[in-house]
């Protein structure tokens, strides 16, 4: 150690030293190469300048032999590699090169000067002087008086350093030395030896605490010899099962209570390994708890389970600590407790706790648990996969048929998937219809998504729930460990991400976890908060969008079209929010504040139109289609004295998959109040006739995607399109329903649609959604007689 601490000093001060060295250096030679490029610059520039004026007239007379004996002269210059003399008139051209020179002398820097001859009249250039040179040394700025200067600041650093680390060596090393060997001697010899200061410093207060530490120690040492001899006496007068054993694990001592719990003797146990006495399969866990015994720490905790003299096997608790014995040793004392009940007792409430009551799996508890063993004890070999398991539209199950079919339903879906979780490594239901299985092993990747694929073909046939066959798919959502998460919770909560993607893309199949989810999660978690500030503080309010009859441009309503108007983030539209409000069943509260609003503006809107003109149509979703809905809108109706004719429920396609007592319900009591209901979107979703025929609508809106299409610059999709709108319009008709041809953003979709049939339209050609404030002006300036003209 003390080696260790001079040399990290020597090594320090080293670094130090040369760095100081390495900065002087190269700023002198930074220096050094500057000044001398400016001596060399200045030199050759008054060279240059003195041999053209030499050079003047032998050029203008032709001189050879004398601009020759000029090159030479220049070419004796010590830095000066080559001289080229060229006329401008006349043929005298000069190249000399220094001896040695080689090819490359073309290539070193130069210095050109103009030959200027005074003629009668004028000055006039004659020729060219190029000086080619060689770069200045580094140190060539140095004169040698600075050169000594410089190797004597060196010597003087240098002198310093092996200074510094004489007086660290006798200062700091020697006492520490000191001090060291001392406590050395007493950890591993367990002499004592004390330190002699010889110094006034903190060494020497250092060396006097030492030596009263020591002082102690030997006083402890005493007490605790005294403490033992009296709990020796005691030992075999406690009414608790007793023993000792030496830390190589045989016992050396047990107390009477032991040996009559165990039915032993003592001289058959004494001196003999405490694990022979131990189930085989905790003989490992037995000697474990010598190795991580520590003096002086709280007694250690260890369960095991003990054979006793007639072959019974005991549960049993031991408490044990390391102590010193009166010779200097160490011996384990453990006091040792009969479990056995206790343990059972706790293996009934373990396995309730962890085990889901309807079908026999474990519960989130105990997968939670499963997972995090199944992670500390994987290699890096060993892969995990996490599917996590939906059943879809299960709560349809139990609002058509009631929780107790609902119930039997995941029991006959857990028997049907009963081979399949038996093949994994942990199986459970986490709760409601949501269930989780772990796949571990190399191939884990290949082997979840081969059990995915047999999990949803076994869904293909439908359920024997009570009395009825339920059909029903599954949504299956993989996250794989290590690949995309490290912990339980990042794992089980990434495959959840991975089902959600998989419900948003249309159910019955599988997702892997991608990155991109969590994205999608923290923009959905903004969502959902931006959805509870905008109900707690009523930033929810309609847009207002003109319907307009096709023969007549007409107005005769307005579909209220939701928004969020956000104080920082302006206005949302649906598509921002509609989904993550539907998945939270906060779409009901929506509505609500959307229908209460639209109902309390409209009759701003119907008064600058002529009276019972104009209607006001608001979209239901799915979720909202209940009893308590519809006694809402009732009640809305009529604090807000719109007649119920007057109001369109628009309902989506949606509703048909929703095919339930309560939907039709809703339905039947709001057509019963006087309301219209008009099917939105249609031909996107699942439409059939038979849908139509057993929910009665009044009128059908032709999608938009159909609209566009109809015009489409691709001659084969306008036609198909044009096809598809006629079939939808023959079916309207046929059903006595009112069109309306949404998405119209041109005059020509307009025309197209009023030649097919369609009497109302309803897009950007007649006016964008609106607030309120907007409708009020757009009714004044562009439709004051309730006539919108787009022609």
């Amino acid at each position: 150690m003390i080696r260790s601490i001079e040399n990290r000093f020597r090594n320090v001060v080293s670094i130090v030293l040369a760095v100081v060295l390495l900065l002087l250096l190269g700023g002198l030679t930074i220096i050094s190469m500057q000044r001398a490029r400016e001596q060399s610059a200045n030199r050759l520039a008054s060279l240059a300048e003195m041999n053209v004026l030499a050079l003047a007239k032998p050029v203008w007379d032709f001189d050879r032999p004398s601009v020759e004996a000029i090159a030479q002269r220049i070419l004796s210059e010590p830095d000066i590699a080559r001289v080229e003399i060229s006329g401008k008139v006349g043929s005298v051209a000069v190249r000399l090169s220094a001896p040695g020179a080689g090819e490359d002398v073309l290539h070193l820097p130069s210095v050109t000067r103009p030959i200027v001859y005074k003629t009668l009249s004028a000055y006039e250039e004659i020729g060219v002087l190029r000086l080619y040179f060689h770069r200045p040394g580094l140190l060539s700025g140095f004169s040698h008086t600075e050169l000594l200067t410089l190797l004597s600041f060196v010597i003087g650093i240098l002198m310093l350093f092996a200074a510094s680390i004489a007086v660290h060596r006798r200062l700091i090393i020697r006492p520490l030395r000191a001090l060291t060997e001392a406590m050395e001697a007493t950890q591993r010899l367990g002499y004592r030896q004390r330190v002699t200061p010889r110094s006034n410093d903190e060494f020497a207060m250092l060396a006097q605490s030492f030596n009263d530490m020591l002082d102690k120690l030997e006083q402890e040492e005493q007490a605790l010899q005294q403490a033992h001899r009296r709990a020796s006496d005691l030992y075999n007068l406690t009414p608790a099962m007793l023993f000792s054993s030496t830390m190589s694990g045989a016992i050396s001592a047990v107390s009477d209570y032991w040996l009559l719990v165990t039915g032993y003797r003592r001289n058959t146990v004494i001196g003999r390994a405490f694990s022979e006495f131990v189930v085989e399969a905790d003989r490992d866990i037995c000697s474990q708890r010598l190795t991580d015994y520590r003096i002086g720490e709280p007694a250690q905790n260890t369960t095991l389970r003990l054979i006793k003299a007639n072959g019974d096997i005991l549960d049993v608790l031991i408490v044990e600590t390391a102590v010193s014995t009166i010779n200097g040793g160490v011996e384990m004392l453990s006091v040792m407790t009969d479990i056995t009940e206790l343990r059972r007792s706790e293996a009934r409430i373990e396995h309730q706790a962890v085990t889901d009551y309807l079908t026999g799996l474990l519960n989130r508890v105990g997968f939670e648990e499963g997972l995090d063993h199944a992670i500390t004890n994987a290699d890096h070999t060993t892969r995990l996969a996490c599917l996590y398991i939906d059943l879809d539209r299960f709560k349809s199950v139990n609002d058509s048929y009631g929780h107790s079919t609902g119930d039997e339903l995941l029991r006959a879906f857990c028997a049907r998937m009963e081979p399949i979780f038996a093949r994994a490594r942990l199986a459970a239901r986490l709760g409601g219809d949501e269930f989780a299985i772990v796949i571990a092993g190399k191939d884990a990747i290949d082997d979840a998504r081969r059990t995915a694929m047999q999990i949803l073909s076994a869904c293909d046939e439908d359920f024997a729930a009570g009395d009825i066959m339920v059909s029903t798919s599954v949504s299956i959502g993989i996250a794989l460990y290590p690949n995309d998460a490290l912990t339980r919770r990042e794992l089980l909560r990434r495959a959840d991400l991975a089902m959600y993607q998989q419900k948003r893309l249309g159910r019955d199949g599988l997702s892997f976890f991608h990155p991109n989810m969590l994205q999608r999660a923290r923009e959905r978690a903004m969502i959902e908060i931006d959805i509870a500030d905008g109900l707690a503080n009523s930033w929810f309010e309609p847009f207002f969008q003109p319907i307009v009859a096709l023969d007549s441009g007409r107005i005769i309503g307005f579909e209220a079209l939701m928004r969020l108007r956000h104080p920082q983030k302006g206005v949302l539209s649906p598509a921002s929010f509609v989904e993550v409000a539907e998945e939270t069943l906060l779409i009901d509260d929506i509505g609500r504040q959307i229908l209460e609003k639209a109902l309390a503006r409209f009759p701003m809107i119907a008064a600058k139109l002529h009276p019972g003109q104009c209607r006001i149509a608001v979209n239901f979703s799915p979720l909202q289609l209940t009893a308590e809905t519809a006694e809402f809108v009732s009640e809305k109706l009529r604090e807000s004295g719109v007649a119920p004719e007057t109001l369109t429920i628009e309902i989506t396609e949606a509703v048909f998959l929703e095919d339930r007592p309560s939907v039709r319900s809703a339905l039947e009591q709001l057509r019963t109040e006087g309301c219209i209901i008009a099917l939105d979107d249609f031909g996107t979703g699942f439409s059939s006739l038979s849908y139509l025929n057993r929910f009665h609508v009044d009128v059908i809106k032709i999608d938009k995607s159909f609209t566009s299409a109809s015009t489409d610059p691709d001659p084969q999709i306008g036609a198909r399109s044009q096809r598809l709108i006629e079939g939808i319009a023959a079916i309207s008709q046929k059903m006595e329903c009112h069109m309306i041809a949404e998405g119209v953003e041109t005059a020509e979709q307009a025309a197209l649609a009023r030649r097919i049939g369609i009497q109302y339209a309803q897009g950007f050609l007649y006016a964008r959604p609106m607030s309120l404030a907007d409708t009020l002006l757009f009714l004044e300036r562009e439709a004051p007689d309730g006539i919108v003209r787009r022609d």
